[in-house]
């Protein structure tokens, strides 16, 4: 989980430098989404408090369904509590 972390702050690191660095933007995202989309990570409230706070880095980038996604996914989890 804290990969996904890092690499969403390398993503918002790269957009701050250069709005226009999509290759570098998204190449971070897409580490960081893969790492949360490991079937080896426990679906918990961590996991739920990670993706609500990686959630902003993909809708800052402009990826919306993917910010939307896992947003989902934390309620979803949060619900179950």
């Amino acid at each position: 989980m804290d990969e996904a972390v890092t690499y969403t702050n390398l993503s918002t690191t790269f957009l701050r430098k250069d709005p226009f660095d999509d290759e570098n933007v998204d190449k971070a995202l897409d580490n960081a989404l893969s790492c949360l989309n490991d079937e080896g990570v426990t679906r918990d409230g961590y996991y739920a408090f990670v993706c609500e706070k990686c959630a902003s880095a993909f809708s800052d980038a402009g990826r919306f369904i993917d910010a939307q996604d896992l947003s989902a996914r934390a309620r979803s989890i949060y619900e179950r509590r």
